[in-house]
């Protein structure tokens, strides 16, 4: 039964009871045999509660501060901890001692991005000044730079900067006492020099406001403006050094810690998961227990060692009345698409696992959508070699990645294994000619040998079809296995008339309607079929009232065009998989006519062929890998569909939750830094 539907492995809610003094190294000893996933339960004493409190307190912190200091990362940095001891002394020290050091470090850093972020307002300022001064230079250069910011009793000047429109309407609002004086474009702006009644500088002042002009603060100096010109060349040199060294010594800072960050992400991982575990035990004054789900194989491995390492510790089995996590339990070569099952969802603890069948239907699937012996090959290789150097994974040692890319090389082979049946090999084929092999690009499917002629688009089209009815009938005989097992009478009967409508509908349709006899049987002998087809209808709706009442009077009609529409579906896979041959022929086609083409264009038949072989490589190189890319997205994608959509949904619920145990995995590699 695993082979096709799986059971998740039996658990047993479990007590985990240990002295005060030894609660570390049971954890300890929980975390690496991974064995328990920990239950909220009794009550917790002031003192232990203000313990733990302050020790999930201080992992928040810990992953702020680590948060914080990763954005300052100038890029994301893969760390090795291989070879390195992540844990050198009891872990609540190693964990504090850590905590205390990135404090530091965090403030150091924070004082030097606000210096850096002053350092950059002064930079810029002191550049927009800069730019001004220049362009006033030519006219006031050698008269005093007060003079372009000058209160006086009876005048005053200002320089401002807007942009053309609102320099005229600000020449129309300003009172006739204040006239502007100069204008200078400055790239989209304009540079106004203004000079006016010093009565008049509050009605300047609003004018400025409303038009939202910016008042250009130029210092108030007797020297010529000339010589500021040099001084604030000196000023933008001096600022762009200071900014310069200190962003060198915040990158030499948050650089130097990336090892350090690292083995914080570890550790505090570690004891976070304590913290959880610590947070749902019960505490007395003398014994700590910790309660949750065991698995029923590790129980003999974890009572001998507890007995070793921990001798004043037990294990008690208890009753909690309680529905328990999952622990997905699948043969080892279907495991990695629990990943797909848990897209849809994780099953209930006495829910069947869908998973065996989602991986033969994905390698089905994707093997017809993409099945091509070549492009499996390359697939294999992408994903194998080329994949986790793209710079497109940020974690390459993840553990949902590597499960992905186990499935995605599970599913190359399949690609392999349709290209050998269906002989495809990058949209050539191998033909016998003259009594050897030899790879062509076929006029037509005729004139292909091959087990699965899946060129022929109405051997695909009927392929996919009958591989649609098979895929969704499963469903529905699941569905009624688990409506009779659950004493559910409505969607069973429900169930059974649908699968008995089309046992006997099917072949009398096929008929009465297209001329085909699908079974060997005497033409007056097909009138029973729909006698049998109909009784089964009548089942049907006789399920759906009682399921479901009054509606079941118009729903039964839904399941009979839902067999019909989600069978349809399923010529996604002649679409895909046709579009793919056709694509690969037609690139290698337009390859070889470049090559041609080319070869006839230049004079020298030896150059020419040459120039054209090199580029119609390119071509076949670039459209197929264009091919591949696409191929794979698409033929995954719709892959995905067909199970989520046309399969899953019609017995499965996957609304369970997953087993989470308590860890202390020390990750081979860390990465630091966000890449966003």
């Amino acid at each position: 039964m695993s082979l096709i539907l799986s059971l998740p492995e039996r658990l047993f809610y479990a007590r985990v009871i240990t002295v005060s003094d030894s609660v570390d190294k049971v954890l300890k000893i929980l975390q690496e045999e991974e064995a328990i996933h920990p239950e909220r339960s009794g009550k917790a004493t002031k003192e232990d509660i203000k313990f733990v409190e302050e020790l999930r307190r201080d992992v928040e912190k810990l992953e702020d501060i680590v948060s914080r200091i990763e954005k300052m990362l100038p890029s994301p940095v893969l760390v090795s901890l291989e070879g390195e001891r992540v844990i050198t002394r009891p872990v609540y020290e190693e964990f504090k001692e850590i905590l205390n050091e990135l404090k530091h470090i965090n403030e150091k850093a924070e004082v030097m991005g606000e210096n850096i972020e002053r350092l950059n307002e002064s930079l810029n300022e002191a550049r927009k000044l800069y730019n001004i001064i220049t362009i006033l230079t030519p006219k006031y250069g050698d008269r005093p730079a007060l003079e372009l910011n000058y209160d006086g009793e009876i005048i005053f000047t200002k320089v401002v900067i807007l942009d053309p429109r609102s320099l005229t309407i600000m020449k129309e609002r300003l009172p006739e006492e204040v006239v502007v004086i100069d204008e200078i474009p400055l790239e989209e702006r304009m540079v106004a020099v203004i000079a006016g009644l010093s009565g008049y500088r509050h009605d300047f002042l609003r004018v400025v406001s409303e038009v939202r002009a910016e008042v250009v603060n130029i210092p108030a100096v007797e020297k010529p403006l000339r010589e500021l010109v040099t001084e604030f060349e000196r000023r933008i040199k001096e600022l762009d050094t200071m900014l310069k060294d200190l962003k060198e010594n915040l990158n030499e800072l948050v650089m130097g810690s990336v090892n350090l960050l690292a083995r914080a992400k570890v550790i505090g991982s570690i004891v976070k998961d304590r913290v959880r575990a610590l947070l749902n035990a019960i505490r007395g004054e003398y014994l700590i227990a910790v309660e949750g789900w065991i698995p029923e194989r590790k129980i003999p491995e974890l009572e001998a060692r507890l007995s070793r390492e921990a001798p004043a510790s037990a294990i008690t089995k208890l009753d909690p009345k309680k529905e328990p996590p999952t622990l997905m339990n699948n043969p080892k070569p279907v495991k990695p698409f629990e990943l797909i099952t848990k897209i849809y969802g994780v099953p209930r603890y006495s829910e069947w696992d869908p998973t065996p069948l989602i991986a033969y239907s994905f390698l089905i699937f994707f093997g017809l959508m993409f099945g091509d012996f070549i492009y499996g090959l390359a697939m294999f290789i992408l994903v194998a070699f080329v994949l986790d150097r793209s710079g497109l994974i940020d974690d390459p040692t993840s553990p949902g990645y590597l499960t992905l890319k186990k499935v995605l090389m599970i599913l190359s082979g399949a690609s392999m294994v349709v290209g050998l049946l269906s002989n495809t090999f990058a949209g050539y084929s191998i033909v016998i000619r003259d009594g050897a092999p030899t790879m062509v690009l076929a006029e037509n499917a005729n004139q292909i040998p091959s087990l699965l002629n899946l060129a022929d688009p109405l051997f695909f089209i009927v392929l996919a079809i009958v591989i649609g009815l098979i895929h969704v009938n499963i469903a529905h005989a699941i569905s009624l296995v688990r409506a009779i097992k659950e004493g559910n009478k409505g969607n069973a009967m429900a169930e059974a008339g649908l699968l008995i409508a089309e046992v006997f509908g099917i072949p009398y349709i096929s008929h009465a309607m297209l001329n085909y006899d699908l079974l060997p049987l005497p033409a007056d002998a097909y009138r029973y079929l729909l006698y049998g087809s109909l009784a089964g209808v009548g089942i049907l709706i006789a399920g759906r009232l009682i399921g479901m009442k009054g509606l079941g009077i118009l729903l039964w009609l839904f399941d009979l065009t839902g067999v019909l529409g989600d069978t349809l579906s399923y010529t996604r896979l002649a679409g895909l998989g046709l579009a793919t041959y056709f694509m690969a022929k037609s690139f290698n086609s337009l390859a070889t006519g470049a090559t041609l083409g080319i070869a006839g264009i230049i004079g020298v038949p030896i150059v020419g062929l040459a120039v054209g072989i090199i580029i119609g490589v390119i071509i076949m190189f670039l459209t197929n890998m264009l091919n591949i890319v696409f191929g794979i997205i698409g033929a995954f994608v719709h892959s995905l569909r067909l199970c989520m959509v046309e399969f899953l949904p019609k017995f499965y619920e996957g609304d369970g939750r997953e087993f989470l145990p308590i860890t202390e995995k020390i990750p081979k590699t860390v990465m630091v830094g966000s890449p966003y």
